[in-house]
């Protein structure tokens, strides 16, 4: 078997490393979009995860007290875990309604709102965006 010779300059050629740099690029163009989207998602399912466990604490004061006029605090109390929320996170109540709002890090507002007749809805600030639907609902 013939051995190669130091000066041997057998490697790849200009268009060949273009070729796969080129070709990483588009890879990368593709997969970066929907990585960043996991993580909108990501983030958006923890503010709502957020909503949900403040929605249970809040159902849980009104069982005690007959009321949604609530503080923080008072969930807090009931609920540990909502010391953990933003400080965009928010909820106002009355006797008969109640609204809770929470902000993902991918600045998606989430809101349940229970209405004087007892109708809840799910809406979302950024409609088609992570977890909001089109629809502005989620």
């Amino acid at each position: 078997m013939p051995r190669r010779s130091i000066t041997d300059e057998r490697g790849f050629t200009l268009v060949e490393v273009l070729v796969v740099v080129l070709m990483l690029a588009i890879l990368a163009m593709i997969a970066l979009p929907a990585f960043l989207g996991q993580r909108d998602k990501g983030q958006d399912t923890e503010a709502q995860s957020m909503v949900r466990t403040a929605l249970v604490a809040l159902r849980t004061y009104d069982t005690d007290h007959h009321t949604f006029d609530v503080e923080r605090e008072d969930l807090e109390r009931i609920e540990p875990a909502i010391g953990e929320a933003t400080a965009h996170f928010d909820v106002d109540g009355t006797e008969t309604r109640f609204e809770i709002t929470e902000r993902s890090a991918s600045d998606t507002e989430f809101t349940i709102t229970r209405a004087d007749d007892g109708t809840v809805t799910r809406t979302c600030g950024v409609p088609g965006h992570g977890l909001c639907d089109d629809d502005n609902t989620w």
